[in-house]
């Protein structure tokens, strides 16, 4: 599950008031939001989306992919034959 919520006087505030049994282990992944001079958030590219999720894969992760990989993509998903 994925909950939301912000730092309020360096204590993580879950929205919703969403509330957890003691004791439950967490995971706390901050998320950048661009905003706009009042402070909402503004919508972020997919281009930026995207680059956040590159950059949490580790490197040996992507050396690990075939060299062909944009060449052949089918055939690594479906097993079709390469072209």
């Amino acid at each position: 599950m994925i909950y939301r919520g912000r730092v309020i006087d360096g204590t993580i505030v879950l929205d919703d008031s969403v509330r957890l049994p003691e004791g439950t282990a967490v995971k706390v992944v901050v998320v950048e939001t661009d905003q706009d001079i009042s402070g909402e958030a503004t919508a972020r590219s997919i281009e930026q989306e995207i680059a956040e999720v590159v950059d949490r894969v580790p490197a040996q992760e992507w050396e690990r992919l075939p060299q062909d990989l944009s060449d052949h993509l089918d055939h690594y998903i479906y097993g079709t034959e390469k072209e």
